[in-house]
Parts: C-alpha cells; structure tokens; sequence
C-alpha cells in the first residue's frame, strides 16, 4: 500500500511541476506500478531505446496509425545482400505525422521526439538494412539518438510489442532531410507514404541538420562494414507540418 501511494504522490508531483512550466502531459500507470509520461504533442522523450517500458507503452497508447491503403505506401525497396535485388515493404504513416515539425525534431535539447511511421517486411525474405525478418515491423523515428539528447537524426528502431525489448536497426543514421512546401497543407485530413516526389509539393530543398557528430559517424561506419547501401536508397516520402519530407540514405 506505501508503494502505491508513493507511485501516485510521486506522479501527481511531476504533473504540477509539470503544470507550473507550463507543459502538459499525459500520466498513466502501467501494470508494474512505473508512471509513463509523455507530451502532449505526441512527442516522446527518447530516444526510444532509452526507457523501454515507456517506448512500448506510448505505441500502444499514443500512436495512431492512419488505417485507409490511400495513405500508405507499398511497394519494393533495393536489398543488396538480400538474396534478391529487392523486397516488398509497407510504410504506415502516423495519424499525427503531417503535425510533426521535422526541425525541431532533430535540433531540440529537450530530448523530444516523434515514431511518425511504422515498415512491415511483406516479402518472405529478411530486409537486411532494418534487419528485418518477413512480417516484422520497425518504427520510423525522428529526434534524438543519444540519452543526453546531443545527436539527432532520423533512425530506425524495432520494439517487441510483447517482451519490450527495444533495438535500433544497422541502417545508418540519416541527418538530411529534404522539405517540400504543399498549398493548403493546413486542410489535410490524414498523414500519408510516398515513394515518388508528390505532384503538389512545391519549393522543395534539402534542411541539413548540421554536421554528423561522432555517434552519427560512428553508427555509419559499422551500418557500412555489412552493407554497401542505407535504407532508403531509393528515397521516401512522409507527410510532415507545412508539407511532407523526403528521407534517403546519407
């Protein structure tokens, strides 16, 4: 009984310290007793493999994944070492990834985050880049990569739904993003995947985030002793705040 009266004075002290900063977030308890919080932007503090527990809990929870075919995309990415010269994978976009504001994803020192879209492995041989197994599924993440929030960037991460376990994928880093405006992007109704560049995009250029630091330079390096291209090599396409953003291997 003292535990559990800890646990709830000590979540209902955040909060107010919380509140008094003037940032909301959204408290829950797990089955085991540990308090989960997160923004209430949607954004999670990370990166992902920092606190496990709190990864698993806030894709259960708090990402919602757009459910129209429209506004996924399917289709065949390059798979060099993969036994075949490519495999079929199914990128989900998040319900709230046209929200997400990419640049403050990837230089905020408030160690915030965003999961903006989900790859399932559709063929019936491993992805190597994300190391995935067929019907296996990682989690497209933009913000921090380090605990200390330091070094940011795009990365890859796998999160067993049932054991929590939490890995990032071999596929190197990616620290540029290309932004493409979208008239009336204020009126969208749902997030979506591209492969190609999007007919309405206008005003496109890369956003370069600075400098690779060491953990990005380093995690290239040993992404690269095993395979001769990132992913995506080919390029993808995800809706993000003011039009959408285009990620490729660095």
């Amino acid at each position: 009984m003292f535990t559990y009266r800890r646990t709830v004075v000590l979540v209902a002290l955040a909060l107010a310290i919380a509140a008094c900063r003037g940032e909301k977030k959204t408290a829950q308890v797990d089955s085991t007793g540990v308090a989960l919080t997160w923004n209430s932007d949607s954004s999670l503090v990370g990166p992902p493999t920092q606190n496990p527990v709190a990864t698993r809990a806030y894709i259960r929870n708090i990402v919602k994944w757009e459910a129209h075919d429209s506004s996924a995309y399917e289709g065949n990415f390059v798979c060099e070492g993969c036994g075949r010269d490519s495999v079929k994978l199914r990128i989900v976009p998040s319900k709230r990834a046209l929200n997400v504001d990419w640049a403050t994803a990837l230089v905020n020192r408030s160690r915030k985050g965003w999961i903006v879209a989900k790859i399932t492995n559709k063929s019936d041989v491993a992805f190597l880049p994300l190391d995935l197994k067929p019907d296996s599924t990682a989690y497209l993440w933009v913000g921090p990569i380090d605990d200390a929030g330091n070094e940011h960037g795009v990365a890859f991460y796998k999160v067993d739904l049932v054991s929590g376990d939490v890995t990032r994928s071999p596929a190197p880093v990616i620290t540029t993003v290309e932004f493409c405006d979208m008239p009336n992007s204020d009126s969208r109704k749902a997030s979506s995947a591209h492969k190609n560049h999007p007919a309405s995009a206008t005003n496109c250029g890369p956003k370069n985030f600075g400098e690779p630091h060491a953990l990005v330079k380093t995690a290239r390096l040993a992404s690269r002793t095993m395979f001769a291209r990132g992913f995506p090599s080919d390029g993808l396409w995800l809706s993000c705040v003011g039009g959408c953003c285009k990620i490729m291997a660095d």
